[in-house]
């Protein structure tokens, strides 16, 4: 396959230079009256009323395989022109196959390839464009045997992004494709014979394909593109994005909840993809409806990987194209079924004897012996957390495996940490396979925080609140009708004390001061104290690793910080009046 660029003057040479016309079937003396536009298809009426025959050239009595000259070329100022000399194609229809009458542009015939084999031999992208395009009266589903003589152009387009658009080549008949853009300065992102993606540098260019196939058949397609462009893929049809399973243009968490409910469901495959061997690539893709639905939504945006199986595969599209929804709007009902967290301890003191890092745990739960759930099928929860209190990439969700809501076996999951994108909110996803919802309530799994040893470290208050809570939340039945919950007030707060103010009254707050500068450091770190002091000073990574240390003695220590990795580091200082921590940005 090969991708041209052209410029626009040159255009209808290099088209019609490559392109051929051939004989296809045993046609009589065309005598009749040209009864179309000259500047458009010609369709010639002939004597035996039993025939029509659609040619490539204008005129009276023409002989079959007469060379005449193409008439309906477009020259470049928008004007009829003639070409170069063609051979006539002469092509029989029955009248009982055609009806020239049933031809009605207002029909509005959308672009999406469900293909159907006409009674006159020849596969029409849709019925609408057989029967109202063409006028053709009779068909049946699926592409026509393949006839080596055929052959027809045809590609749909979806818009990326502003500037990257992706084709889908859907012609018929051929084993040679060439593609021919007018941006010069367009850059091919991928290319096969099924599709084509490009980042145009110019709005509205022309993008022609062009086929040919060992028996000399050839045609040609072009159109001139834009996001608004009525033939755009996703302004016919609605387009598949794989990874968004309830069609709202994004893949995060909230799409699990239908791939649980259309758990097994079988359907047609997605014909192409963007990238081939690369279902779950963001890019608008075409598929067949499956006329199965949760709400509004087809099963085939469920299906996101395209293989016509709905399963845990699908999920794999979720987390590779997953965005934060930070936008979606999910509004509590007062008395709706409750949801809550509850941590296991409310209050940690911390002192010399502390560690580093402490692991908490809170338990999530879904209803009370008072309020069941009822058809519970799925629920999506986006839990919020103090951003500069935890150790990064280190929280993790333990599913409780004797909730009612079903064993590990029979649950689908996505998690999600959003500390990726700068936000302090953990997200996460839990739904049956398929099947009905269950009734119960209790606990449904355990979220475990690492938070920072320091977290009381270089305050002046005595005490930290450590809080979560649930912010966006989404809970479905096994209809995929939504629940109403209320979040209620739990122990969703854990206390940390400050233990060396008690332990420590003693040390004023002169001897106990710690200075680090500079900060950010790149190769010396240095320690300022207000006296001088013995001690450890350890240097330990984000995720709790000691990467340096070093002895005390005096009011100072330097430390050579050139070597360890770009990142935020915390600072320990043990000596027989406390332990100090501060955090210090390596750059």
């Amino acid at each position: 396959m090969a991708v041209y660029s052209f410029t626009r003057p040159i255009v209808l040479t290099l088209l019609m230079s490559i392109l051929s016309f051939s004989l296809y079937a045993q046609c009589s003396m065309l005598l009749g009256t040209v009864i179309e536009d000259p500047c458009g298809l010609l369709v010639v009426s002939a004597q035996d009323e039993n025939l029509r025959y659609e040619v490539v050239a204008g005129g009276d009595n023409l002989a079959e395989g007469e060379i005449v000259r193409l008439d309906f070329t477009l020259a470049a100022d928008g004007t009829c022109s003639n070409a170069i000399p063609v051979e006539v194609l002469c092509v029989e229809y029955l009248t009982n196959c055609i009806d020239f009458s049933a031809i009605d542009a207002a029909a509005n015939c959308d672009g999406s390839y469900e293909p159907v084999c006409g009674c006159d031999a020849i596969t029409y992208a849709n019925a609408c464009q057989a029967q109202f395009t063409h006028g053709v009266m009779s068909w049946t589903d699926g592409a026509c045997p393949f006839n080596a003589f055929e052959c027809e152009a045809s590609y749909m387009f979806g818009y990326v992004d502003a500037n990257t658009v992706v084709f889908y080549n859907n012609s018929n008949g051929y084993n040679v494709v060439q593609w021919a853009l007018s941006d010069t300065q367009a850059t091919v992102i991928a290319q096969s014979n099924e599709s084509l993606v490009v980042q145009f540098s110019i709005a509205n260019p022309e993008v022609c394909l062009l086929i040919t196939n060992d028996e000399g058949c050839s045609d040609v397609f072009c159109q001139t593109i834009a996001i608004d462009h009525p033939a755009e893929m996703c302004e016919l049809t609605d387009c598949v994005w794989p990874g968004d399973a309830n069609g709202n243009g994004r893949a995060n968490i909230f799409d699990l909840l239908n791939i649980g409910l259309g758990f097994n469901a079988m359907g047609p495959q997605r014909p192409f993809f963007a990238e081939p061997g690369n279902p779950n690539l963001w890019a608008p893709t075409f598929g067949h409806d499956w006329e199965e639905h949760v709400g509004a939504v087809d099963f085939k945006h469920i299906d996101c990987d395209g293989n016509g199986w709905i399963n845990e595969d699908d999920i794999d599209a979720i987390s590779l194209n997953y965005t934060p929804d930070v936008d979606f709007i999910t509004t509590e009902t007062p008395g709706g079924l409750p949801v809550y967290l509850e941590f296991e301890e409310t209050a940690i003191t911390v002192d010399e004897d502390s560690p580093s890092f402490f692991e908490v745990n809170a338990h999530i739960y879904v209803g009370t012996a008072n309020q069941v759930a009822m058809d519970l099928h799925g629920f999506a929860f986006s839990i919020a957390y103090p951003l500069e209190f935890v150790v990064p990439n280190s929280i993790s969700v333990d599913y409780f495996d004797n909730s009612f809501f079903g064993q590990i076996n029979d649950v689908l999951t996505v998690q999600r940490d959003l500390v990726q994108y700068g936000i302090g909110k953990y997200d996460l996803a839990f739904s049956r396979k398929g099947g009905e919802g269950v009734n119960g309530y209790g606990k449904v799994g355990t979220i475990t925080f690492i938070v920072l040893g320091d977290i009381i470290g270089g305050r002046a208050e005595s005490e930290q609140d450590f809080e979560i809570f649930l912010d966006q939340s989404q809970l479905t039945d096994g209809e995929g009708e939504e629940i109403p919950y209320d979040t209620i007030s739990t122990n969703s707060t854990i206390t940390f004390i400050d233990g060396f103010t008690v332990a420590s009254t003693e040390i004023s707050s002169t001897n106990t001061s710690l200075k680090l500068f500079p900060n950010p450091a790149t190769d010396q770190l240095r320690l300022q104290f207000a006296e001088a002091r013995e001690g450890l000073v350890q240097l330990f990574d984000s995720n709790g690793k000691e990467v340096l240390s070093g002895q005390l003695q005096g009011d100072h220590l330097n430390l050579n910080i050139s070597t360890i990795e770009v990142g935020i580091y915390w600072v320990k200082v043990v000596t027989d009046q406390g332990v100090l921590a501060q955090k210090i940005m390596k750059q």
